[in-house]
C-alpha cells in the first residue's frame, strides 16, 4: 500500500541523522522514514474512509492516529454519488438545451456577447462532467490529479466568464472590435490556467488528488488559491456593475443600457455559480457522516446555476434580440 510522506520546517529533503526503520502496527506496513517526516496511508477494514498518520521524530515512531479513519455506510455514499449525478446531470442538460437555442434557433447569431454565453455554457458543462468524474476514486494516479486538476481550473473559468461577460457590457462602445472579444475569451480561458499552473508546478501537484476521490486536497495554502481567486472575481464583477450603473447616468456618453432593476437576471446567474463552485469542493471533502447537507446545497445552487442560465441567456436573451433584432445583447442589461 502506497505511503505518503509529509516534510516538516523545510521545503529542502530532510538530513536526518536517524531514520524511523520499517515496522508493521495493527496491519498497516510503516517502511523506512527520515526523521521529521510524518507517514500517511489510508485507513483500511473496517473503516472506508480517512487516512491514519504516523511521525518519525529523532529515529522513534510515534503512536499511530486513526482519529480521521470512519466508515461510511455504502448506502450513504451510493446516496450521496445519487445526488451528484442527478443534480450535474441536470444542469448539463439544462446548459445543452440553451446552447442548442443559441447556436440552432437564431438564424443569424451575432459575435461578441453570443460567443462569450456559449462559452460559458461549455464551461459550466465541462466543470460538472470534470465533477462527476472527481467524486469516484481511480486506480490510476495519474488520471486522478490530471482530473483534480480540472476540478480546479473549469470552476474558475466558469466564474471568469461572468466577469468577462459584465465586463464586455460595461465596456460596449469601447470593446467592440473582434480583438477584444478574443482578448476577453483568452481572460476567460488563459487566467485560470496561468494560476493553476502556477500552483500545480510550485507544489508539484502534491494538493491534487486523494485517497478517496480525485479532488483537490483541501488545505489553507489551496484554500487562499480558490477561493482567494473567486473572491477577487467577484470584486471585479461588482466594479464592472458600478460602471454599467455609472455610464447609464450619462445617456449622451454611453449605450441605452436601460433602468438598473435589469441587472438583477444577470445577479441572479453571478450568485448561483459563485455559491454552486464555493460548496462544490467542501461537498466532496466532507461526507459529513450520512450528512447530506453539504451535498443537497451543492446541488441545489448547482441546478440553479444552469436554470438561470437557461433563463437569461436562452429565454429572456432571445427574447431581447427578437425585440431589438440586436445580436450584442445590450438588452441583457435592460431586462425588467
Amino acid at each position: 500500500m502506497a505511503v505518503n510522506y509529509v516534510r516538516h520546517g523545510s521545503t529542502l529533503p530532510p538530513t536526518p541523522t536517524s531514520i524511523c526503520r520499517t515496522q508493521t502496527v495493527r496491519g498497516y506496513r510503516w517502511n523506512n522514514t527520515a526523521s521529521g517526516v510524518t507517514a500517511s496511508q489510508p485507513c483500511q477494514k473496517p473503516y472506508n474512509r480517512g487516512q491514519t498518520f504516523r511521525t518519525c521524530t529523532d529515529g522513534t515512531w510515534s503512536e499511530p492516529e486513526y482519529s480521521t479513519c470512519r466508515t461510511v455506510a455504502i448506502a450513504d455514499i451510493n446516496t450521496i454519488y445519487l445526488i451528484q449525478y442527478v443534480c450535474c446531470g441536470t444542469t448539463i442538460l439544462t446548459v445543452l438545451l440553451t446552447l442548442f437555442i443559441l447556436v440552432f434557433a437564431w438564424r443569424n447569431p451575432g459575435p461578441g456577447t453570443t460567443i462569450l454565453e456559449i462559452s460559458f455554457g461549455l464551461a459550466i458543462i465541462a466543470s460538472n462532467t470534470a465533477f462527476i468524474a472527481g467524486v469516484n476514486n481511480t486506480a490510476d494516479e495519474l488520471m486522478c490529479k490530471i482530473t483534480a486538476v480540472c476540478l480546479h481550473y473549469l470552476p474558475t473559468v466558469t466564474v471568469f466568464h461572468l466577469f468577462a461577460i459584465i465586463f464586455h457590457l460595461a465596456t460596449l462602445k469601447v470593446q467592440t472590435s473582434p480583438n477584444s472579444y478574443c482578448c476577453l475569451l483568452f481572460t476567460a480561458w488563459g487566467t485560470p490556467a496561468i494560476i493553476v499552473g502556477l500552483y500545480g508546478y510550485f507544489t508539484t501537484l502534491e494538493e491534487y488528488g486523494n485517497t478517496e476521490n480525485c479532488w483537490m486536497v483541501f488545505s489553507i495554502r489551496l484554500f487562499w488559491v480558490y477561493y482567494g481567486t473567486l473572491m477577487a472575481i467577484c470584486g471585479l464583477i461588482f466594479i464592472s456593475v458600478l460602471g454599467i450603473i455609472y455610464r447609464m447616468k450619462l445617456p449622451g456618453r454611453g449605450p441605452k443600457l436601460g433602468s438598473v432593476i435589469g441587472i438583477v437576471p444577470l445577479f441572479i446567474v453571478f450568485i448561483t455559480t459563485i455559491m454552486a463552485w464555493v460548496t462544490g469542493v467542501i461537498s466532496v471533502n466532507e461526507y459529513n457522516d450520512g450528512l447530506y447537507i453539504t451535498q443537497i446545497v451543492f446541488g441545489t445552487f448547482n441546478f440553479l446555476q444552469g436554470l438561470a442560465y437557461l433563463i437569461v441567456f436562452g429565454v429572456l436573451g432571445s427574447r431581447a434580440r427578437k425585440a431589438k433584432g440586436n445580436t450584442q445583447v445590450t438588452e441583457l442589461v435592460t431586462i425588467n
